[in-house]
Parts: C-alpha cells; sequence; structure tokens
C-alpha cells in the first residue's frame, strides 16, 4: 500500500473551522522535510487535477506539515542506482518524478482560481519552483531559499527557469540559478518572489485575511485574470488585447459582474457568489 503523503480539506457550509470553497493542500513528508519522491509528486499532481475541475472550489491554499515546506528531490532514491551503476534505473526514476511533479505545476498556472502558498521554513529546488508557481505566498522572514541544484551537478525543474527571468530579469535569475546561494524571506520579499514576509507566529493571520479576501473574489474574474498572465510573456500586444476583449465579454457573462456593476452604481461594497 503507497503511503499518502498529500492531505486535502475541503471547505462546506457547515464546517466551522474550514471556509467554505476552499481547498487547503499539504504536504505531509515532515520527517524528510517534505522531499518529494515519485509517489508524492504523482499524490499531488492527481490532488491538483481534482481540484482544478472541482468548480465548488473558490481559493486553494498550498502549505506543509513541520518546519520546513520542501527540501527538493528525495536524493537518496537516486542515490541507489547511481551507487549500482544502473544508468537506465536512474533514468526511470528521474523520468517519473519529473512527469508528475512538472503536471502538478501546469494544474497551478492554469487552475482558473487562486493558489495561496504558505511557506514554513523555506524551500529548495523543487519546493522553490513548487513556491514560484503559486499566485500568491506566503511565508516567514527569516525563512531560507536557495535553488540548489548547481551544487548537484544539475540544471533545474519545476519551471523555476521560466518563473525566475519574468520575475527577476535575467540578470538576477542567473545569479540565483548557476550559483544557488541562500537567502532569506525577507530578501525574496525585496525581490518580488513573496507577496507577504511575516514572522512565524504571524503566518497563519496573514493567510486567513488574504484567503478571506480571495473567497469572497469574484472567482471566474480570476481565472480569466490568470489566463491572461500566463498568455502575456509569449502574446504580442494585439493577440493580448484580443484575448482581453474576449475575456471581458465571457466575464459580462456572470452573476458577479452584473452584482460588480450594480453595487458600483448602487454606491456599495459587492457581494460575489464566484458565479
Amino acid at each position: 500500500m503507497t503511503d499518502s503523503y498529500v492531505r486535502v480539506e475541503r471547505g462546506s457550509s457547515d464546517t466551522s473551522d474550514v471556509q467554505h470553497g476552499l481547498a487547503t493542500i499539504t504536504l505531509t513528508r515532515s520527517k524528510a522535510l517534505n522531499a518529494i519522491n515519485v509517489e508524492m509528486a504523482q499524490q499531488l499532481s492527481e490532488v491538483m487535477d481534482d481540484i482544478y475541475h472541482d468548480d465548488s472550489i473558490r481559493c486553494v491554499v498550498l502549505r506543509a506539515e513541520g518546519r520546513f515546506f520542501m527540501a527538493g528531490g528525495d536524493l537518496p532514491r537516486f542515490a541507489e542506482p547511481i551507487k549500482e551503476g544502473d544508468q537506465d534505473a536512474l533514468v526511470k526514476e528521474i523520468d517519473e518524478l519529473i512527469e508528475s511533479a512538472h503536471e502538478a505545476i501546469r494544474w497551478i498556472r492554469y487552475m482558473n482560481k487562486p493558489v495561496v502558498g504558505l511557506i514554513p521554513g523555506g524551500a529548495a529546488g523543487y519546493g522553490f519552483s513548487l513556491m514560484l508557481s503559486c499566485d500568491f505566498v506566503i511565508t516567514q522572514a527569516d525563512a531560507t531559499f536557495t535553488l540548489a541544484y548547481s551544487g548537484l551537478g544539475t540544471s533545474p525543474d519545476g519551471g523555476s527557469t521560466f518563473f525566475l527571468p519574468r520575475l527577476l530579469g535575467m540578470r538576477k535569475a542567473t545569479e540565483i540559478i548557476l550559483l544557488s546561494e541562500r537567502f532569506t524571506g525577507e530578501q525574496a520579499l525585496e525581490w518580488g518572489l513573496v507577496n507577504q514576509a511575516v514572522p512565524a507566529e504571524e503566518m497563519e493571520g496573514a493567510l486567513d485575511k488574504l484567503v478571506a479576501r480571495l473567497l469572497s473574489g469574484p472567482t471566474f474574474c480570476y481565472g480569466r485574470s490568470k489566463a491572461l498572465i500566463n498568455s502575456s510573456v509569449s502574446s504580442s500586444l494585439s493577440d493580448q488585447l484580443e484575448a482581453e476583449a474576449r475575456g471581458f465579454k465571457a466575464c459580462s457573462y456572470t452573476d458577479d459582474f452584473k452584482e460588480g456593476v450594480t453595487a458600483f452604481v448602487d454606491k456599495r461594497k459587492p457581494e460575489f457568489k464566484g458565479k
């Protein structure tokens, strides 16, 4: 029987401790600092797939048990075939891991609802890439981050070479990728890699405040906006303007758009239902 490394909690209208419309995904391999192996990657991809297609979910939180969000890949799984000189087994392990790990990144980025990453302690390797794929990130001010791949003699995975140049520019991205030096949550905030870097005891409060805002927001609008942001990095201005026009028109069919316009005219706060 395969161990469970990913736990999912869905909110319901009659559950007091979990907000309605919220899905919380928790990495539970804390004894290994949540290092990702094939089984965990497959479970994470399957969970993201399921939530992607669940229209009752309006916001997703990705978090982890223990003191560290994710310490990259499960290197002992690579060490065994290396020790035995079995290159075919090594490549098979890498292929299976990356296939599911990358699929999870795609689900997060293409998901039509916001994903908030709560990052305790910090992240390394794929954990860092996974953090970058989230729409919002809250971390500890004293968290520690490193991409780590060059220290292992390999190039990155998980989309970090896609996200970092767009967030930081080529020069700083190259520094982080090639040198694998460590930096703090405060530095990550300064560079624009996270949205909030707060003391550890303030993380839950910051998360609750942000999630409450997202859960009360226009979910369809958020999904269209994410799609536009994703396409902007490779679209021409004309293509992006056309995509914006299609998105605006699609939003005009929603109850939330009608509520937003009506509330503005009535000079009151809108009450969005995510529909």
